[in-house]
């Protein structure tokens, strides 16, 4: 038996400058504001904010890695780093990683870009208290960057993808060898490692054909005094059927597969366990991407009696809408991202703003909350079309379907075409330093006929508007 300790890295909150801080701050309160006065049944922005200054976030992917692990007969220890730092500081993070570390054989992280940094320190605190501990590292940074990660980092192996069948392997081999480099990586899929000359080897990468063999995530690794505070829910499905430059979905998770309509109950019922019945968030890319898997999955929902956000795509009809809204679903996103026919073409996104438009007029009468997602300074921006983007955003708000529009400026992610080919899509990038890579900080890349500072000075805008509009139309709606 292995003892292994899984950690989340905690998030790298962005640089903000004052203008944008005190924005933020009257986002959440006029968001607020119209959360609780419409519909006072729902949670409040404190339970379930969207801005970048509050929520825990447990990783759902660790979670099902560690029920994985379980069944392998091993033991697992979970830390929830964000938690610890904010109880106990950046010592009380350590002195948990250090106890972890001198008690496990394997440590293993995830992070996205801009939280590379802070898993690559856990890691080197794990190593110098125990130097014979295997340390791993995954996640969309490591997957896209493995060799970059291996070189900058205390990081043995690197799992690509998905990692509840490649973690349990890789144990149960550590468990028969106990060390490294008496193990045969190679047989192993979805692995990257240096050898001792410092070359990169892989293992192909092998995507779970069936995700009704993954036990239930063990959530009741999350600590019981946060589960109050935690953004967590459930998975239906993994991939995305589209191919969008500026997202790497598709890359890291692979083409849609689906969970039986009994794994899902099983899910929901083992979730149900630990928290509440309210606001339960659906990870899938689009929910709605397939109405076959949309009607097995919505009396699953509907039974459990309780609700539900998501995010979807501009791809649903009104008998869907009417359905998802029947089985408690509450609250819907949407990725707008841009109103240029020209710049959605340049994404490869199949639908148009248009759709998206239409979109949010049906379903605002049918879903409580809809909420969409705006990015400025997309490849192919230029300041013309920065400001008409800015005037089609600002009839979207006046129209007062949405709950609320978070915008942020683009950021082109490793894995993503525009970071691989920057020349290609008018991109010059302007730093890799990944704590910068966050999504509402100052641009790490200009544009050709667009630069940062205009970038930044675009997403601010945007952000004006989101807060003072809705503020304009709730002032007038109570004055009448």
């Amino acid at each position: 038996m292995a003892y292994i300790t899984l950690i989340s890295a905690p998030p790298q909150k962005p640089k903000l400058s004052e203008t944008v801080k005190n924005l933020w701050k009257d986002w959440d309160i006029e968001r607020n504001l119209r959360f609780t006065k419409n519909k006072p049944k729902y949670p409040t922005v404190k339970e379930n904010s969207p801005s970048p200054f509050t929520g825990i976030t447990p990783s759902l992917g660790l979670l099902s890695i560690a029920s994985s692990l379980r069944l392998a007969n091993h033991d697992v220890e979970y830390l929830q780093a964000d938690y610890l730092l904010n109880s106990g500081g950046e010592n009380k993070l350590i002195e948990e990683i250090q106890k972890s570390a001198s008690r496990s054989n394997i440590i293993g992280v995830t992070c996205t870009t801009p939280e590379f940094h802070n898993a690559a320190k856990i890691l080197s605190i794990a190593k110098n208290m125990n130097p014979e501990i295997i340390t791993i590292m995954g996640g969309p940074h490591a997957t896209s960057c493995p060799k970059e990660t291996l070189f900058n980092s205390k990081t043995d192996v690197i799992i690509l993808g998905e990692g509840e069948i490649t973690t349990c392997e890789l144990a149960d081999s550590i468990k028969k060898k106990m060390k490294l480099e008496n193990i045969d990586l190679a047989i192993i899929p979805g692995l990257t490692w240096l050898d001792k000359n410092d070359v990169l080897n892989y293992s192909e990468s092998r995507p779970i054909a069936n995700l009704n063999s993954i036990p239930s995530p063990a959530y009741d690794l999350i600590p019981y005094e946060i589960r109050h505070e935690c953004v967590i829910g459930i998975e239906t499905s993994r991939g995305c059927p589209f191919s969008c430059f500026y997202c790497s979905e598709r890359r890291y998770w692979g083409k849609p597969r689906f969970k039986s309509q009994e794994k899902i109950k099983n899910d929901l019922e083992e979730y149900l366990r630990y928290f509440p019945k309210t606001n339960i968030y659906i990870y899938d890319s689009s929910f709605n991407v397939c109405k076959n898997h949309l009607k097995r999955c919505l009396p699953v929902l509907k039974e459990s009696g309780a609700t539900f956000a998501c995010n979807v795509a501009a791809l649903i009809d009104n008998n869907s809408l009417n359905n998802m809204s029947k089985s408690g679903i509450t609250q819907i996103c949407l990725g707008i991202e841009t109103s240029s026919d020209e710049i959605i073409k340049i994404m490869n996104r199949p639908v148009s703003f248009s759709d998206c438009f239409n979109f949010i007029r049906i379903a605002s009468d049918i879903i409580p909350f809809v909420r969409g997602n705006w990015i400025v300074g997309l490849p192919g921006q230029t300041k013309e079309s920065l400001s008409l983007e800015l005037s089609n955003l600002e009839n979207i708000l006046y129209n007062d379907d949405l709950l609320d529009v978070s915008p942020r400026p683009y950021v082109p992610y490793p894995g993503t075409l525009p970071f691989e080919f920057p020349d290609k899509y008018g991109i010059t990038i302007l730093s890799k330093h990944w704590p910068d890579y966050t999504r509402f900080s100052y641009p790490v890349y200009e544009l050709d006929r667009l630069s940062a500072d205009e970038i930044y000075q675009g997403f601010i805008d945007a952000l004006k508007l989101t807060c003072y509009i809705p503020r304009e139309i709730r002032l007038k709606s109570s004055n009448n």
